[in-house]
């Protein structure tokens, strides 16, 4: 973490287990017990590991890996032909693995890097699937595009403008898809401007009888969803008589959960039009 440098020095450090670099954050909480904290913060975990061969080498502290006088583009881990071991403590970590293999002429071998936030013995879970790496990858890599292709296919356009099918069939959609994922749960206002602008343009009134589902599975009418949209604004205000919103709170447990902020001006923008 180059931007909380010297924060990150100081919290973390890197243990070797045999196929994999673990790092820990805040890892001086490790005689913490399940579900304790301290200042909300608890032990987190991630990995750097190696699977269709053996770890010859490690290196999991970045100034041992690069080396004085050294960059980037010549660490001295990489120079020296064999990685020295050092492990991090409340220094600067990094994850670095090395293997040695020979090969035939015309031969081939396959191996995996993954790198993940997980747990210690389910990071080794997780690398032991990948025993034979070409045909696992393979089978993520369709796995992955079997998803995507799932997401974009629910609206797809067709223009006389390749790139305009591309930006709208495939970035345009990944774009929302991912600032869902990613930002504040109290996007449903944003529906107003979204139907208006739609039904403007097309003419298309039939569009707000159309049965779509919720979140949660329910389903109801677009109109009835800008109802119940409206609906939860009015009755979620704050002491201003602002709409609230929501922001989105990551558990380490619980996954994702909702709670109310005071009041939040961005949502009351939107607010007042759509009414």
């Amino acid at each position: 973490d180059q931007v909380n440098l010297q924060y990150s020095q100081f919290i973390t450090r890197t243990e070797f287990h045999k196929n994999r670099i673990q790092q820990m954050i805040h890892g001086n909480l490790d005689g913490l017990k399940e579900g304790e904290a301290v200042d909300n913060k608890t032990v987190i975990e991630r990995f750097f590991g190696m699977a269709g061969a053996a770890v010859s080498s490690y290196c999991g502290d970045k100034d041992c890996f690069i080396g004085k006088y050294h960059g980037y583009g010549n660490p001295i881990g990489i120079i020296n032909g064999k990685l020295d071991g050092s492990l991090n403590y409340n220094r600067n970590g990094c994850g670095a693995l090395e293997t040695e293999m020979t090969l035939m002429p015309g031969e081939s071998k396959s191996i995996a890097f993954i790198l993940g936030m997980k747990k210690d013995a389910e990071a080794a879970g997780i690398i032991n699937e990948y025993e034979n790496p070409e045909k696992k990858c393979k089978e993520e890599l369709n796995e992955l595009i079997k998803f995507w292709h799932g997401k974009f296919n629910a609206f797809r356009v067709q223009t006389p403008s390749k790139e305009f099918n591309t930006m709208i069939n495939t970035w345009n959609a990944y774009n929302c898809f991912m600032t869902f994922i990613w930002s504040r749960a109290d996007d449903a206002l944003w529906l107003f401007p979204t139907v208006y602008k739609y039904i403007a343009e097309t003419g298309n009134m039939a569009f707000l009888d159309e049965v779509i589902s919720y979140a949660n599975k329910e389903e109801d009418t677009v109109y009835n969803h800008l109802k119940r949209a409206i609906d939860f604004s009015m009755n979620h205000l704050g002491v201003h008589g602002i709409p609230v919103g929501l922001h989105v709170i990551a558990g380490m447990k619980t996954g994702l959960s909702v709670a109310l902020r005071k009041n939040d001006f961005q949502t009351a923008f939107p607010y007042r039009p759509d009414l």
